[in-house]
């Protein structure tokens, strides 16, 4: 009897009771209605410059407004620099101290400083290099 009341107790202590599953059935409907709600507000509240224009003209928009349409012709030479600056790699290790950057406040303080160490390299080699052209 004394064997049998502890492998109750046993079978009992490894059920586990269930999450309620109703929270989740909730939020996931607040969700969804605050994505409709959302759609439905950008949907009526577009700037002019947003909304869809018709892809096909009217006949009479091509005849009355033909010199309208067409871009101003410029006089002279567009304007192009003298010389570009020479490709350098210093942007690239910049972005790669930021991500570090980001990624070490995610992790650990080791890479953080060093993605401080390569973002201040980084500046300090592309200040330089524009600083002396």
């Amino acid at each position: 009897m004394e064997n049998n009341n502890i492998e109750k107790k046993v079978i009992q202590a490894d059920k586990r009771p269930e999450a309620p599953k109703a929270p989740k059935k909730i939020l996931r409907v607040v969700f969804q209605a605050l994505g409709v709600i959302f759609l439905l507000w950008d949907l009526l509240h577009q700037s002019p410059a947003r909304q869809v224009k018709s892809t096909i003209p009217a006949a009479s928009d091509n005849l009355d407004n033909e010199a309208e349409q067409r871009p101003p012709e410029h006089e002279g030479n567009a304007a192009s620099p003298h010389s570009l600056p020479k490709p350098t790699y210093w942007p690239f290790f910049l972005a790669l101290g930021m991500t570090f950057i980001f990624w070490g406040l995610l992790t650990t303080w080791v890479i953080l400083l060093a993605g401080f160490l390569v973002l201040a390299t980084s500046l300090y080699g592309w200040i330089n290099i524009l600083r002396h052209e």
